[in-house]
């Protein structure tokens, strides 16, 4: 949230290491996976933002997924989950980002509304 990527990485794995069955682990997996977007790590953030989803397909989950496919060059991937995240919040919006995902980083949610946009989330 303080736009520290580094550091909310070792911190979510510390959590993770400290209690690794977690009901909420996923959490951690997409907040890891944040801070990889942060830092443009696209494909490792994928990875965990699909073991998030798996856990449980939240807007906050499929949100980091589809920033991440998109900047990944996985379009046909970014479209089909963005029209999950509409099925399961159809009052989504992309510009929902600063409301949705604290992060203190003018700069993240630019990047990630417009990920979320050529991905067809609505504005």
């Amino acid at each position: 949230m303080c736009n520290e990527p580094e550091r909310a990485i070792e911190s979510f794995e510390q959590s993770l290491a400290l209690n690794p069955i977690d009901p909420r682990r996923g959490v951690s997996w997409y907040g890891i996976s944040f801070a990889h977007f942060i830092l443009g790590n696209h494909e490792k953030g994928v990875a965990l933002a699909k073991k998030s989803v798996e856990l449980i397909a939240d807007a906050h989950s499929l949100g980091v997924l589809i920033a991440h496919e998109v900047r990944a060059g996985l379009a046909d991937d970014a479209r089909r989950h963005a029209m999950e995240l509409m099925n399961i919040r159809p009052d989504f919006r992309a510009s929902h980002s600063p409301n949705v995902f604290p992060i203190r980083s003018p700069e993240f949610h630019r990047h990630l509304i417009d990920a979320l946009r050529e991905a067809g989330v609505p504005e």
